[in-house]
């Protein structure tokens, strides 16, 4: 049997001019069921998906009942579940779950502290810390009390210790925990008679000698009102808190206090000016964690309502986010006293209070968003700020002008839109394929706006100045400010120039300019935040001096916010009394007046974000309309040209904006006919891909087909866009589609751009399905250097016993495969592995075999590499 066998395999003759792939191919097929393969499907190398959940094994009762108020912590690979109640009693169980294995199991517990619920935990070094909680016979109603004993748990024993301390704080439940600067921090909390705002804290890295000692700290700042059931957590230097019971004082607000100077403050977001969500809505018995500089907020209830969806605050941008879950996910329902803890990229949540106040032993993982933010509002703010690649010039009523871009404004207002086509047809008559361009969406290759022969005899983009020409618009404006907050706003979706500004009179002047402007223009987006910002800027001591001056400006809509503010009792009644009320003309004197009358409405919170919110008319969504809509291609100045006759209309100062390469192409070799041919690196891409690659430039689409993303998988390299984003979105999207189709296409461009991380994850796909890949036509298009990274990866699944010298096989010198050096001529380094293990399971005949064929195939390529 064994002669038969060895002479199968020397039948494989060595021939320099054969073809590796097909040879490393057809000698699978010999010994495919020598190879020890894991018969694991791809679903087990699959990537979670940012910004999504997934429910994970839920926590059998034998092992731990369902709960809530309970706390859990992240230790290695692993979560720690301690205490809460179960709707009839309290518990002070410990069970694990390991991250890894997706398994639950009860944890070494020795000693435990007393049943409890609403107490903290946290980890310092290789330990848990406990602190206080709520105790007692829920049953009988008896020994009811809070805590303030100090428990240590080992994680490397399962031993509990009970710290003596001395001046403790007093006992409480429902309090907040952290631990910075090696010491534990206690704030705030229920003593069982009134909230708490007081904070302490204990050295946790003292010596055994010296004494265990609570101390108090004196607080200074914004100091948040008495307060219980809320979430603080640690970010560098400060701790935060948002919201929680507070009574008649509950509130959305969020604290830091800074550990260095003892020292609270409030931190506002101006979502209105920036156009981002507004904060969560006030809540108690809800999660906040930190993770890469951002504070994530799930969870709560206030009255009946239970919330499920997460928040993101920004801490360098100051913003608030309402995270976009991803169109997989499948997202929790809302629940309150739940427990969270982050462990790697990930958010755990388990447990907690539902509807109807049932308990719950589900565990959900969210996948925290990794990826770097979108840069394209600040990338189109730089060219508008440095005036890189102007053509359009707006001179105010006083002479004054400011220089913008046709192709961004003429995207967000249809009024500029007409009024630069009015002023370019005046300046240089239109080409007459205007009527003949093809819109970038456009599937099919026959389109009513699209003749082959005119787009061939088209010498240039049609929108195509000088470079000392502008088109110039006349504005009815004196106020030149007005006019770049109206051109920012185009330009980023927000006004944070209006921030920070201390006379509040001229503020509100100023939004009212712009108002006038964002209705002049027909902008309802900007006109919505203007009202808006009025609508909550206004005070007793400035509607006055504001209603003189929008009434001054005709806008009625403006004049109607300070009439709804007068229309309160408490302002109407403080206002009559100012000075500046007498010296009112008598005309708005009487309208104040007759206006307690006729009630106002005013917009809820809930209102105005939805406003600030509205998605139907964005930076992102005009871009969009004006890529792949033909409004855009009348503006377009360059021509991106691929290996076809229809060339891609676009626009010089997006793309200069968004792309180093582009901005430094444009400056320093502008083409005469304005045509760019479209490459990655050596490539020239087909035109699907290059779509999906001016999606991302245009509006920041990362939402391609994975062919897409393998050719721009190294763009962000090449036109150096301000950061990662679109390589880690490409690499994701691969990681999240690639399969058995296209796994050795992923591999050949990870190898190209030399990201060993993808690389290693397409080897270990081609691994695990290896018996079936092998037979592909694919993997004999390989090239040498990449066969032999798959042969050192298949390295791992063999189980070889080396080759008996006694064995000699016709044709072949007797091989001894404890070590194989392999050196490629071509510019792979040497490939050397050894072979030296034995399985009890295989038989000699089978190692024999295996190492032959290994043998026979890396003197192959050898052998085919030095030719």
């Amino acid at each position: 049997m064994a002669d038969m066998e060895s002479r199968s395999i020397s039948n494989y003759q060595l021939h320099s001019n054969s073809s590796i792939g097909q040879y490393l191919s057809d000698a699978v097929s010999q010994i495919s069921p020598s190879i020890s393969v894991s018969n694991a499907s791809l679903a087990s190398d699959s990537f979670q998906t940012s910004n999504s959940w997934v429910k994970m094994s839920e926590c059998d009762e034998f092992i731990g009942p369902k709960r809530s108020k309970h706390t859990m912590v992240a230790y290695g690979n692993s979560l720690y579940v301690f205490g809460g109640d179960n709707g009839k009693q309290m518990l002070n169980d410990l069970i694990t779950y390991d991250c890894n294995n997706n398994s639950w199991g009860r944890a070494l517990n020795g000693s435990p502290p007393t049943p409890r619920y609403h107490h903290t935990a946290v980890v310092y070094n290789n330990s848990m810390f406990v602190f206080g909680g709520y105790t007692g016979d829920l049953n009988s109603n008896s020994n009811l009390c809070n805590k303030n004993d100090l428990y240590e748990y080992k994680f490397s024993t399962g031993n509990w210790i009970f710290w003596n301390v001395e001046s403790a704080p007093c006992p409480r439940a429902a309090h907040g925990a952290v631990v910075y600067d090696h010491k534990l921090w206690i704030f705030a909390g229920y003593d069982g008679n009134a909230r708490l705002n007081d904070l302490w804290y204990i050295q946790l890295n003292a010596s055994q000698n010296t004494p265990r000692t609570w101390v108090e700290v004196e607080q200074s700042g914004e100091q948040p009102s008495t307060v219980c059931n809320f979430p603080v957590a640690v970010v560098q230097d400060a701790m935060y808190l948002f919201s929680g019971q507070s009574g008649a004082k509950t509130s959305n607000l969020l604290f830091k206090f800074d550990f260095k100077s003892s020292y609270w403050s409030k931190i506002s977001s101006n979502f209105i000016l920036r156009g981002t969500s507004s904060p969560p809505e006030r809540r108690s018995g809800h999660i906040m964690v930190a993770h890469h500089n951002h504070l994530y907020i799930y969870g709560g209830f206030l009255g009946n309502s239970f919330f499920h969806d997460i928040y993101c605050f920004d801490l360098e941008t100051k913003t608030w986010e309402i995270i976009t879950m991803h169109g997989k996910s499948l997202v929790p329902s809302g629940r309150s006293f739940l427990a969270a803890s982050v462990q790697s990229e990930h958010l755990y949540v388990f447990g907690g209070n539902g509807d109807q106040n049932a308990r719950s032993n589900e565990l959900f993982r969210f996948k925290l968003p990794n990826q770097p933010k979108s840069t394209l509002k600040d990338d189109l703010y730089k060219v508008l700020k440095k005036e890189m690649f102007c053509d359009l010039k707006l001179t105010c009523s006083n002479k004054e002008t400011v220089l913008a871009h046709c192709a961004i404004v003429a995207s967000r207002s249809p009024h500029f839109r007409q009024l630069i086509k009015h002023s370019k047809d005046k300046l240089k008559p239109s080409p007459p394929t205007l009527s003949a361009l093809v819109s970038l969406g456009s599937s099919s290759s026959t389109n009513s706006l699209f003749n082959l022969e005119e787009q061939r005899k088209s010498k240039s983009p049609p929108f195509c100045l000088n470079e000392d020409e502008f088109i110039e618009i006349r504005i009815n404006e004196e106020n030149a400010e007005a006019l770049k907050m109206l051109l920012e706003f185009l330009y980023t979706d927000r006004i944070v120039s209006l921030e920070g500004r201390e006379n509040e009179i001229e503020t509100l002047k100023l939004v009212a300019n712009l108002y006038k402007l964002a209705n002049q223009f027909m902008i309802p987006k900007l006109k919505n935040i203007c009202e808006q910002f009025c609508d909550t800027s206004i005070t007793c001591a400035n509607v006055l001096s504001l209603l003189r001056y929008v009434d001054s400006l005709n806008l009625t809509t403006l004049k109607e916010s300070c009439m709804k503010f007068l229309a309160k009792d408490t302002n109407f009644n403080q206002v009559i009394m100012l000075t500046e009320f007498e010296q009112l003309q008598s005309s708005l004197m009487v309208e104040i007046i007759r206006l307690r009358q006729t009630p106002r409405k005013i917009n809820t919170t809930e209102q105005i974000n939805e406003i600030v919110r509205d998605k139907s008319s964005c930076l992102e969504k005009d871009l969009e309309n004006f890529l792949l809509n033909e409004i855009g291609n009348e503006f377009s100045d360059i021509l991106i040209v691929l290996n076809e006759n229809k060339p891609i209309f676009s626009h010089k100062c997006i793309l200069a904006a968004r792309c180093a390469y582009f901005e430094a192409y444009f400056r320093s070799f502008m083409p005469k006919d304005r045509k760019v041919l479209m490459t990655i690196g050596d490539t020239v891409p087909p035109r699907q891909a290059c779509v999906s690659l001016l999606r991302y430039i245009y509006f920041d689409d990362v939402n391609m087909p994975p062919q897409d993303a393998l050719y721009l998988f190294s763009a962000n390299h090449f036109f150096q866009f301000s950061n990662l984003r679109l390589h880690i979105f490409c690499k994701q999207n691969l990681e999240a589609n690639v399969s058995k189709s296209n796994v050795f296409d992923i591999l050949e461009a990870a190898d190209k751009i030399k990201d060993d991380n993808m690389k290693n994850f397409a080897l270990k796909i081609v691994r695990n399905n290896f018996p079936e890949l092998a037979h592909s036509n694919r993997i004999k298009k390989l090239s040498k250097e990449l066969l032999l990274d798959i042969i050192a990866d298949l390295s791992k699944l063999f189980t070889l016993k080396p080759a008996s010298s006694a064995m000699n096989l016709p044709g072949l010198s007797t091989p001894t495969i404890n070590h194989i050096k392999v050196s490629s001529t071509v510019s792979s380094p040497s490939f050397s592995t050894n072979f030296n293990s034995t399985s009890p399971s295989s038989s000699p005949c089978t190692s024999h075999n295996s190492n032959l064929l290994l043998h026979n195939i890396l003197t192959f390529i050898n052998d085919d590499s030095k030719n």
